[in-house]
């Protein structure tokens, strides 16, 4: 499992290169903070990886650490949910 190739916030100092907000980013970002599980699901090629790594950009510079900001895309593998939960309490030391 790749978790730092999904993951390349996790290096010090890395921002995902996109300034331009989409439309739905500030009533998802305010929605992070429900504590209620928020999906994000679309079309392919709409934005929704965009707006996640905007949210990651944005939960860093709020000063969450880098490592507690986990993405992973099920786009194009087949991977079980709970194995990638697994891999990434296990790197975390959880």
């Amino acid at each position: 499992m790749e978790l730092e190739r999904e993951n390349s916030h996790w290096e010090e100092g890395f921002f995902y290169p996109f300034e331009k907000k989409r439309f739905l980013f500030e009533e998802i970002r305010k929605s992070s903070f429900s504590g209620l599980i928020t999906a994000v699901y679309g079309l392919r090629r709409v934005g929704k990886s965009v707006l996640l790594k905007q949210l990651a950009n944005g939960e860093i510079r709020r000063g969450t650490k880098r490592e507690d900001v986990f993405y992973y895309s099920f786009d194009e593998k087949t991977d079980d949910f709970w194995e990638v939960v697994n891999a990434y309490e296990r790197r975390r030391g959880k």
